[in-house]
């Protein structure tokens, strides 16, 4: 997605694999892998995909971050406060 919001369309070449970063990996890296939004969006009635999710996270407890960052992405802070953050910004908590 770009800094305006449009989305930019992914052109994957037939055998490849495509991976999406996180928001945990982007704060454990101290920002040098960068998390990216996506979306995915049907092209047709039926598309053969496949999609594995694997989802990482240190504990709740453990300082994540680069320690007085001036960025807020990368702030040291406890992995469960990103995680309930993140779970908020995104309507998933409850």
């Amino acid at each position: 997605q770009r800094g305006d919001g449009e989305w930019i369309p992914l052109a994957r070449p037939e055998g490849y694999v495509t991976y999406q970063y996180g928001d945990m990996l982007e704060r454990e890296s101290g920002g040098i892998v960068r998390s990216t939004p996506h979306k995915v969006v049907p092209t047709g009635p039926y598309i053969d995909r496949l999609s594995i999710a694997p989802f990482g996270h240190p504990p709740c407890s453990q300082a994540i971050g680069i320690e007085g960052s001036d960025d807020p992405a990368l702030t040291r802070r406890l992995a469960g406060d990103v995680l309930t953050e993140r779970l908020f910004s995104t309507g998933m908590a409850m």
